[in-house]
């Protein structure tokens, strides 16, 4: 999959060598670098929202912000799409709007703009994860008291009870990932 995705030119174009941006990241096990780089033998990182943002889109739809593939040693991949939201409360990290994001990648981007490279017949998925990397609460430095306390009854609450999404066949969960002194910054991981 990795090596399709480079072949094709549009994929490649939103290759990129990190996940981040304004001030929020997800973090690369070292296993999965060469030096400080990406082993594109092992993991690929995917910005599609810079696709759907280009000038050639009219009106485009909600997208998050990355996909990572990573390559199994028994010839299988994982993904993680990721939508990294830096906001002040939670009015930006409303489920409706989120999921939106998440839905236009499992229904749009791999079904239909690339399905030749994303399908799940022709690449065996093992697993797959949404995260929503988010401080909306300020909850980087608390511990886990006061962060259970800050999140009761809030909209990142809320994404514990939603609807599994379909993604390439696998169900998903959109998982809230708000760092804290227990929970460091998301790494992503080899199989």
């Amino acid at each position: 999959m990795i090596d399709s995705i480079l072949q094709d030119q549009q994929l490649h174009a939103l290759v990129r060598q990190a996940c981040a941006e304004n001030g929020l990241y997800v973090d690369i096990d070292s296993s999965l670098l060469n030096g400080d780089v990406l082993n594109f033998d092992k993991i690929i990182i995917l910005k599609p929202d810079a696709y759907y943002c280009s000038k050639f889109m009219v009106s485009p739809p909600p997208s998050i912000d990355y996909i990572v593939v990573v390559k199994c040693t028994d010839e299988t991949y994982k993904l993680y799409l990721i939508e990294l939201r830096d906001c002040n409360g939670s009015s930006l990290v409303k489920r409706k709007v989120i999921e939106k994001k998440f839905l236009t990648i499992a229904t749009d981007f791999f079904e239909k703009k690339f399905p030749d490279i994303f399908s799940k017949d022709r690449y065996k998925i093992s697993s797959i994860k949404l995260w929503l990397v988010a401080d909306p609460f300020n909850t980087a430095t608390i511990d886990q008291e006061m962060y259970e306390k800050k999140i009761k009854g809030t909209v990142i609450e809320q994404y514990l009870s939603m609807k599994p999404i379909s993604v390439l066949g696998k169900l998903a969960l959109i998982e809230p990932i708000l760092p804290y002194i227990q929970k460091p910054v998301p790494r992503v991981m080899p199989c």
